[in-house]
């Protein structure tokens, strides 16, 4: 019941076409499926202008919502002026973007303020931002980005990369870029096409949560954006897109709030995301990445990561890929010390799924045609 009323608060919350929600339905139950979405905000001002007097833990989200996107903008204000007064381009994503087209920007907050700049600048940044602002580097461990946190602990993550430099090669992205209100902004190819592979990159983790699908509702009846999957279609991600988009039709309509009708794609796709919660969950991950291999065959290729996986995580694969059995076993080691506890849960999940999460990640790798 709750994931049905989640749904139809969050059209209500994007549509402003009211919903009649069930007499009797648990508010503790509710609140916790919206938190592990991170879309309390929205629907906490959703129950409110529908007559329901909410709880003091919706209420306390409405304050902190606000609160951290005024923090937000602050310091998106703030590392903006050094950068523009030092003559360092950058272009802002993802939520910074797309937050002013929801109907309160608090609605959509996002966990860290996103920017896209060059490689070469990113040592000039970090000076410049220790120095003028008191931001700290932090260590990160992939390999599209470098983030700072700011004196109040807020996460400014510095990318360099938009995930696969073949699609979006950095220098056409600037070259594309759009200003709007002053900022330059990804051109509207690029931007729906980064949010694509961003989404399906979180999928292929485990699940992405309802907040990108809510994001493409906005893309196309707010931003107007035209849809565009030649980029896609090169990387096999335009059968993902086109589901996930489906699934913004089914779950919160037109303009209007009038919907589509499920398939059994569109549910199979509302499972898995509804279950796996804003950054995805172990079986979800088991079941998406196992797909028709066998247990043990599934543990051996996520130990051993494919080349083109690898030489992503480990650059310099790119120039020396016979260094590949090197790496392999870098990642190991590291895997092992750092990440036990998530490896021993992996193996114990992959022993013990059941034939229809099995089933479930074998069809949607195949209706998606997703490539783990």
């Amino acid at each position: 019941m709750e994931k049905k009323i989640l749904i139809d608060l969050l059209r209500y919350a994007l549509t402003q076409k009211p919903t009649v929600l069930p007499k009797n339905f648990d508010e503790e139950r509710l609140y916790k499926l919206s938190r592990k979405h991170d879309v309390q905000s929205m629907v906490s001002v959703s129950l409110q202008n529908s007559g329901y007097s909410v709880c003091e833990k919706f209420k306390r989200t409405d304050v902190f919502s606000f609160y951290k996107t005024e923090q937000q903008r602050f310091e998106l204000n703030a590392f903006s002026k050094v950068l523009n007064e030092n003559k360092i381009p950058f272009i802002l994503l993802k939520g910074s973007v797309i937050s002013k087209y929801y109907p309160q920007d608090y609605m959509r907050i996002s966990r860290d303020i996103d920017v896209l700049v060059y490689e070469h600048h990113i040592a000039e940044i970090f000076s410049l931002l220790k120095e003028k602002l008191s931001y700290t580097p932090k260590m990160d461990s992939n390999d599209h980005h470098r983030s700072m946190t700011t004196p109040l602990g807020l996460r400014i993550e510095f990318h360099y990369s938009l995930s696969d430099d073949k699609a979006l090669p950095v220098a056409n992205v600037f070259d594309n870029a759009l200003t709007v209100d002053g900022n330059l902004v990804l051109d509207d190819v690029s931007f729906f096409t980064y949010h694509i592979i961003h989404m399906a990159g979180h999928f292929k983790s485990g699940g992405c949560g309802v907040r990108p699908i809510m994001d493409l509702w906005v893309m196309r009846h707010k931003m107007n954006l035209n849809f565009d999957f030649k980029i896609l279609e090169s990387l096999n991600l335009d059968k993902f897109a086109k589901a996930v988009i489906k699934l913004s039709s089914v779950w919160f309509g037109d303009e209007n709030g009038n919907v589509q009708e499920h398939d059994e794609l569109t549910r199979c796709l509302e499972e898995f995301i509804i279950s796996g919660g804003s950054f995805g969950n172990v079986e979800n991950a088991v079941t998406i990445s196992r797909g028709s291999k066998s247990s043990t065959k599934h543990i051996f290729n996520r130990f051993f990561l494919p080349f083109r996986v690898m030489n992503k995580k480990y650059p310099i694969l790119k120039k020396v890929p016979v260094l590949l059995p090197v790496f392999w076993f870098v990642r190991l080691f590291k895997s092992l010390f750092r990440g036990r506890k998530r490896i021993i849960s992996e193996i114990n999940t992959n022993k013990n799924i059941s034939n229809s999460m099995i089933n479930m990640g074998e069809y949607l790798c195949n209706e998606l045609d997703l490539k783990i």
